[in-house]
């Protein structure tokens, strides 16, 4: 066997060679006669020394038990416990708290303390609200409301009784990030009087409100409530840019079909015209602006994209590394999206950002389809208008899911073939410059989608 150390090797020694030892030559010393028989008197006898010896620790004793005695009595016999180890099933961990978290851990923390509140709303009751009520301080229920909302926005709701849409629900969920979340649910089309209006029947809008911002308006209680409630209304939903939800979404989109005739928005440069932005291709798949075929497989960068196919190497766009997948199994979808982005969900799932970073983001809305309608019976009901009267085609995507686009064709509409239990709505909305920058990864993300 081989040794990992080297040792140094010295001869060994015949111990039956051994010299042997003179003895006349070892001196032996013995102690001094002086200090073996010390002369008369002045020699204490060994005895009385072991007396003393004695005696002195007896002393020392005695004086450490009554030092002892005298502790006790002043701390009134009390000890203290040393703490023992439970045993190995019943170990107890420290407690976490928000000083100890990660930034991260810590915001899921409060996000879920901020959940279980959520679910103790005070019932505010009902009201009728009237345009031409003079003093909404005189209202309980809007002064229930708005006394919550001052105080930190704290969960309550309250059901509103309005002459177009029938009764509204509306609900302060709680604070968000120095925000306070506000939530309008409307009713079903059979209690909305107004026509126009019966699309939002099932829907919901939800708007976030600065608490700062809030409490410097200085109103009174019953006036705030108002002035959320009217701020977060249908009349607004087109303007109000703080609010999600798909009654906001069908508010757009009626204003969408209404502009059909409006030029679309300038598409972004692509200066190799291969299908790919110059900002798609430098920001998410890092292919030549310059040259429409990076990868030299005799196929344009936009086209293998489309394809589902890396435009920068070889093989699948899910395999390379440029793009990863995003599941929503509370809703019932996967889709890729570019790996750079960055995702947000403040919804649970119903309502998921992916932002560039750079410029423009995709929204992914899960709308209700309860008649299990096909997707352009069901855009028809959205637009106000009836199926024949929708110009657009019906398409299919690779995996077999209905899919409409709105006027502008930014906005998808897709759902199973022959109408699903939800819509998906996928919509791409260009920011900073106003241009186009994202088109086909907005097609990419609508090609790659799934239903579970």
């Amino acid at each position: 066997m081989f040794s990992l150390f080297k040792k140094n090797k010295q001869p060994l020694t015949d111990t039956s060679q051994t010299e042997e030892v003179a003895l006349d030559n070892i001196e032996f010393h013995g102690m001094p006669a002086k200090f073996r028989n010390l002369a008369g008197g002045r020699a204490m006898p060994t005895k009385k020394l072991g007396l003393l010896i004695v005696g002195g620790g007896g002393v020392i004793l005695i004086a450490s038990a009554v030092l002892l005695g005298w502790y006790v009595y002043q701390t009134g016999g009390k000890r203290q416990l040393t703490a023992q180890p439970l045993p190995a099933a019943v170990e107890q961990q420290p407690a976490e708290t928000a000083e100890a978290l990660s930034p991260s851990a810590a915001d899921t923390l409060a996000e879920a303390t901020s959940t279980a509140a959520d679910l103790t709303a005070v019932d505010c009751g009902t009201s009728l609200l009237s345009a031409g009520m003079a003093n909404y301080e005189l209202d309980g229920v809007l002064v229930c409301l708005g006394e919550k909302i001052t105080n930190r926005c704290q969960p309550a709701q309250a059901n509103i009784n309005t002459a177009e849409v029938g009764e509204v629900k509306l609900s302060v969920l709680g604070e968000r990030q120095d925000k306070c979340l506000v939530q309008l649910d409307y009713p079903d089309a059979s209690l909305i009087t107004a026509a126009p209006l019966k699309i939002y029947a099932n829907t919901y809008s939800q708007c976030l409100y600065g608490v700062n911002d809030l409490t410097l308006l200085n109103y009174p209680p019953g006036q705030l409530a108002a002035y959320v409630y009217n701020q977060s209304g249908l009349a607004n939903l087109e303007q109000n840019q703080n609010c999600l939800g798909s009654a906001l979404e069908r508010a757009r989109e009626q204003a969408r079909a209404e502009l059909a005739e409006t030029p679309p928005l300038s598409a972004g440069a692509d200066i190799d015209n291969d299908g790919l932005t110059d900002v798609e291709e430098t920001a998410v798949f890092t292919t030549s602006v310059n040259g429409q075929d990076t990868d030299g497989d005799g196929y344009a960068d936009g086209s293998e994209v489309l394809n589902l196919y890396n435009p920068a190497g070889a093989g699948k766009l899910e395999d390379s590394g440029l793009v990863t997948e995003f599941t929503n199994n509370q809703y019932g979808y996967s889709l890729l999206y570019p790996q750079v982005w960055q995702i947000e969900d403040k919804l649970a799932g119903e309502s998921v950002f992916f932002f560039s970073g750079v410029d423009g983001s995709i929204q992914i809305l899960a709308q209700d389809n309860l008649s299990r309608k096909d997707i352009k019976s069901w855009y028809a009901d959205l637009v106000n208008s009836s199926p024949a009267a929708i110009l657009q085609p019906v398409l299919t995507t690779p995996n077999g899911l209905e899919l409409i686009y709105s006027p502008d064709n930014l906005t998808a509409y897709l759902t199973v073939s022959g109408g699903g239990s939800k819509v998906f709505v996928v919509t791409y909305s260009p920011e900073k410059s106003g241009l186009i920058q994202f088109k086909t990864v907005l097609e990419m993300m609508i090609k790659s989608f799934q239903a579970l």
